[in-house]
């Protein structure tokens, strides 16, 4: 059990280094039940804030990420979990703040088919912004609440559900009360996904429109307003 519940402040690492990582070594290091909470993460050499290859029921929650990426031109996100060797399940990312990155604000999932599915994603009460690719990205995972989320300024995409290709994808997701502006593509896309319900969102004035159904996309379900997504 990791816990950085002391309210850190961590900048300036000059050499590839992320802020704060906690790392399973593909299951060899075998950890869980980890809290990253409260902490000031800026100009981290690459990502602010990383856990990976084998970590599983983990809350990232009340953290300032800004500025990440400073000194390498790769895993540049501002909060990730997923691994290229492993994955875990049951993870919280929970009204974090997240800005200037040079990669995706928020990531979720693993970085190919050889790696499992997520299960258990919650990301809620974040606010992303002014980010170089997709303010919020979620590859293969299951039993997603994607909810009360703020993107504005991203230079791609704001918000991302997707699988792999038809045989792997993102299952059960519950997208509600996000809030999407100014990102040069779609506020919201969506490709190899099953049963997505989507209530209440605001995907207005963004470069494109969003759609509800995108490439291999089953069962959508929409209830209540959601400003700008074309079903």
């Amino acid at each position: 059990m990791v816990d950085s519940s002391g309210y850190y402040t961590v900048g300036g690492n000059n050499a590839f280094a992320h802020g704060i990582a906690i790392d399973g070594h593909s299951g060899a290091w075998p950890c869980s039940m980890d809290t990253i909470d409260g902490n000031r993460i800026t100009n981290s050499g690459s990502a602010g804030i990383e856990v990976a290859d084998g970590v599983s029921h983990v809350v990232i929650r009340d953290n300032y990420v800004n500025n990440t990426g400073v000194t390498v031109n790769h895993d540049q996100y501002g909060i990730y979990f997923g691994g290229t060797f492993g994955t875990g399940n049951d993870i919280t990312i929970d009204h974090n703040e997240v800005y200037n990155c040079l990669w995706e604000g928020i990531r979720v999932g693993g970085n190919s088919t050889s790696v499992a599915n997520t299960d258990g994603v919650k990301i809620t009460g974040n606010t992303v912004g002014n980010v170089v690719r997709q303010g919020i990205i979620v590859h293969y995972s299951s039993n997603i609440d994607l909810s009360d989320n703020s993107v504005s300024q991203a230079s791609e995409t704001g918000i991302v559900l997707t699988g792999w290709s038809a045989g792997y994808k993102v299952a059960g997701a519950a997208i509600s009360n996000n809030h999407v502006t100014g990102c040069s593509g779609p506020g919201f896309s969506i490709a190899y996904a099953s049963d997505p319900v989507f209530t209440d969102n605001d995907f207005c004035g963004n470069g494109s429109v969003s759609q509800a159904h995108g490439t291999y996309v089953d069962n959508v379900v929409i209830n209540g307003t959601n400003g700008c997504l074309d079903p």
